[in-house]
């Protein structure tokens, strides 16, 4: 963690990462009382449309293009 500032009248946490890529974390995310009330609900997505994001993510992010396969997942 960098500092912690306000927010849109929230405090929150400012961090930088080895990279110096910076993100603004809400503080209610590092709060256990807060998060220990979250439940998970009914997915929304399937592991299989997780993996193809994660692939072009890493496609769009690598020096070289990764072959495709192709298809489109649905």
């Amino acid at each position: 963690m960098l500092y912690r500032e306000k927010r849109g009248g929230e405090e929150a946490f400012v961090c930088v990462f080895a990279d110096d890529a910076g993100v603004v974390i809400p503080a209610w995310i590092f709060d256990r009382a807060a998060c220990s009330e979250m439940t998970l609900g009914v997915r929304r997505v399937s592991i299989a449309a997780l993996r193809e994001a994660r692939r072009l993510v890493d496609e769009i992010q690598s020096p070289t293009p990764i072959a495709s396969s192709g298809r489109v997942a649905p």
